[in-house]
């Protein structure tokens, strides 16, 4: 953590300032985590240390962003004034040097090598080892209501395997030559890149991207796809489904993403439209 000595006032206002003086961020983000809610601060006297604790007792896995302000105290108001602050020294006396432009000092950390990884065959590019779609975690950044994160992929036969997917849902049947809906929701606004493996042959290309970077509406409120599905899909089959959410938007199905969430699904293609229509007519 960073050692600093503050010029010296009265106890209580030099707390006031030590705290003030630090902000953290979740990379991409443009508001600071709230202090007292996410995490506590607390300055040893004894050591000169600033102490950051997770509320939750541990901090997620993800890339942090700590800015100090280290501007030089306002002369004419040391005490009293709320938006000037006294600049960090090291125990020496020297002023921690600002590699901001606006006089601040910024550490990037990371934590942990974790991330949000798929669950479909291991067929598609879902392990580390082939490129699976990975996304660093960013805190309230995700499709649907959760996000877990993991240290490689976890291939499952029905894609079942994360608990956190749960941002999609197929709202209609999917018959090769019709249109089928399907609703999709995301905590934030960000971009959303989706494929639908149509013919069954255990990969995603570029003609089976049904979602191509399209902004999605955050808050949980419903995004709603009306997809063609091709006439040359394959039918009465189980096939596998990827989306992903990003701030970038524009990605594969494979590789990584610096935030947001890869989830997969396992769907059913039924028989054709043409047919659909003959059996419902003879039914």
């Amino acid at each position: 953590p960073p050692r600093s000595t503050l010029v010296r006032s009265s106890a209580a206002s030099d707390v006031y300032k030590r705290q003030y003086q630090v902000t953290i961020l979740m990379e991409g983000e443009d508001d600071p985590l709230e202090q007292g809610v996410i995490y506590t601060f607390r300055y040893d006297f004894t050591n000169d240390v600033i102490i950051l604790q997770s509320l939750s007792g541990v901090w997620l896995p993800g890339t942090y962003v700590i800015n100090l302000n280290n501007r030089v105290i306002d002369e004419d108001d040391p005490v009293n004034d709320p938006d000037v602050f006294a600049g960090i020294f090291d125990r020496a006396g020297n002023p921690l040097q600002a590699n901001q432009t606006d006089g601040e000092t910024r550490f990037t950390i990371v934590i942990g090598d974790y991330f949000d990884f798929g669950d479909a065959p291991d067929i598609y590019p879902v392990l580390a080892s082939s490129d699976g779609a990975r996304h660093g975690i960013r805190r309230d950044f995700h499709l649907g209501s959760a996000i877990t994160f993991e240290v490689d992929g976890i291939p499952d036969v029905e894609a079942a395997g994360d608990e956190g997917d749960d941002g999609v849902t197929f709202d209609t049947t999917i018959h090769p030559g019709a249109n089928s809906k399907l609703t999709v929701t995301s905590s934030a606004v960000g971009r959303l890149d989706a494929w639908v493996d149509f013919d069954a042959d255990g990969g995603w290309t570029a003609d089976e991207r049904i979602i191509d970077n399209v902004t999605m509406v955050g808050g949980g409120e419903a995004n709603i796809f009306d997809v063609a599905i091709p006439a040359w899909a394959s039918e009465e089959v189980f096939t596998f489904a990827r989306f992903r959410f990003s701030s970038m938007g524009g990605l594969a199905p494979s590789g990584a993403a610096a935030d947001g969430e890869v989830e997969d699904y396992q769907i059913c293609l039924l028989y054709t439209s043409d047919a659909a229509d003959e059996r419902s007519s003879v039914d």
